[in-house]
């Protein structure tokens, strides 16, 4: 599934996982030069993908105001990923997106292999656990270069303004 060249706006369910795209299975998926705006989704306001053994690559592409909305436990604001391999997000911009746990820009919850976050911005992003990235579980060889992270925070008496690690071993 190849996405390029659009714009997504005010998509998703407060009561739905992925906001605008839902992805349970193998799919080699990515979007490039799309934007995301407005997104509701209460894991993955615009993203959610799981049990994925193909491939995950997001290039030049910018989430505004996405949100994981569910009570408590919401996670991952734009995108959400678990069990999946070889994961690319590279040059694109994350701003004013939150969750109410994990990840305010992005949740990587467990048993991810290969992930790579490259040359991003993340701006004004909030959630209790990573304000912008949360890295939660057992997840294999993790690289998060060049990237600027501004104003980002944690809410809630959380951790990690920028960036929250948890191994759940």
């Amino acid at each position: 599934l190849a996405l390029t060249g659009m714009t997504i706006n005010g998509f998703g369910s407060i009561n739905d996982n992925g906001g605008v795209l839902y992805v349970d299975g193998d799919c080699l998926f990515s979007a490039v030069n799309v934007n995301f705006t407005e997104s509701v989704g209460t894991y993955g306001g615009s993203i959610y993908m799981t049990n994925n053994a193909h491939g995950f690559y997001i290039e030049k592409c910018e989430f505004n105001n996405n949100t994981a909305t569910l009570p408590y436990t919401g996670s991952g604001g734009a995108i959400y990923v678990d069990k999946s391999h070889s994961l690319i997000i590279k040059s694109s911009k994350f701003i004013a997106c939150s969750a109410s746990l994990y990840g305010g820009a992005i949740s990587l919850n467990d048993k991810n292999k290969n992930i790579d976050i490259l040359n991003n911005a993340f701006y004004t992003c909030a959630a209790k656990y990573g304000g912008a990235v949360s890295l939660y579980g057992r997840n294999e060889y993790m690289n998060i270069m060049n990237s600027t992270f501004g104003y980002c925070k944690a809410v809630k008496g959380g951790h990690g303004g920028a960036i929250s690690f948890h191994d759940n071993n």
